[in-house]
């Protein structure tokens, strides 16, 4: 039986909350393939490689607020790009700001899981991605 995820994108412009990310992931999902992206136009750069590498990422946490493409020009980029040819693939936002424009946002999108208040602890993580 094959785990439910074998790459896993962690895309945050926070070193500190990408290593503790990486961490969970590592623990919830046994996934030993995970990425990591400070930006949304690098994790967008890094998708275009995994589609040509035809090795995408089950599952993509993300985000919302970041310098370099936030969390909503990433979706719609992705949306237009990746979804359709990677339905499987979903998106879990973690952002320490949250919103009611944000959630009404994400709504647009079927592949994105949730949307998670930072800091996320294990089990609600898990409850989302698993």
């Amino acid at each position: 039986m094959s785990a439910k995820y074998q790459h896993i994108l962690v895309v945050d412009d926070d070193k500190t909350f990408i290593y503790l990310n990486y961490k969970l992931l590592s623990k919830i999902t046994g996934c030993k393939k995970i990425l990591l992206k400070m930006s949304g136009v690098t994790a967008l750069q890094y998708l275009k490689e995994c589609d040509q590498a035809q090795d995408f990422p089950e599952l993509i946490s993300m985000d919302w607020n970041m310098p370099l493409g936030n969390g909503n020009d990433f979706l719609e980029e992705y949306s237009k790009e990746f979804y359709k040819k990677y339905p499987e693939t979903k998106v879990v936002i973690i952002s320490g700001v949250t919103s009611e424009i944000q959630s009404e946002q994400i709504k647009n999108y079927d592949f994105v899981m949730g949307f998670l208040p930072k800091p996320v602890d294990e089990q609600t993580l898990a409850n989302v991605i698993m």
